[in-house]
């Protein structure tokens, strides 16, 4: 008796499990959100220095260096080399890579060259070389460029990031990827 009750019970629990992969199967545009959502909070760093901007500048964009890098004058004539923080443009490995890196550089340069930028520093050395984020017009060029699939998240930099940035970052990148743009083709 209790061998039939078990096997009536192991059958049930198969065929539940087997129900509910079939209706998340049928319902999965629906559950696609839900699911993209858990995989950005699974990537999600949370840190406790809140903010790491040590300097807010404005300049003028002058040169654009390279996909994800560009020079910067402030207003009292003091120059600086700037890369973008978390977001990093693919490597120079393939065609395709070397493709991207210029779209990611014709790009930045539509958004930044000869116009008025915010630069919130996060780190910066004698030479004046700099990571930050970018904003012109009050919009995050990083998360822009990421957004439009011309960069990738750097996940070192990303950990000691204030969680808002984290959350804008992986949003982007995520939306890049579903959307099949750029390097995510």
């Amino acid at each position: 008796m209790f061998r039939l009750l078990h096997r009536i019970v192991v059958v049930g629990f198969w065929v539940l499990l087997v129900l509910i992969g079939w209706f998340a199967y049928e319902h999965r545009t629906r559950i696609q959100p839900v699911l993209d959502e858990i995989e950005i909070l699974k990537h999600l760093q949370l840190t406790t220095d809140p903010s790491r901007v040590i300097a807010r500048m404005t300049g003028e964009v002058y040169q654009i260096t390279g996909p994800d890098s560009f020079r910067l004058r402030t207003a009292d004539g003091v120059r600086y080399h700037l890369r973008l923080e978390a977001a990093q443009a693919p490597p120079e490995s393939t065609p395709a890579a070397r493709r991207w890196r210029e779209q990611g550089a014709r790009r930045l340069s539509h958004w930044l060259l000869s116009n008025r930028v915010e630069v919130d520093l996060v780190y910066t050395n004698e030479y004046r070389l700099g990571l930050g984020f970018a904003f012109r017009a009050g919009t995050n060029v990083n998360v822009q460029l990421v957004k439009s699939g011309l960069a990738r998240i750097n996940p070192d930099q990303l950990k000691n990031l204030p969680l808002r940035e984290q959350f804008a970052l992986l949003s982007a990148q995520q939306e890049a990827q579903t959307a099949r743009l750029g390097m995510w083709k």
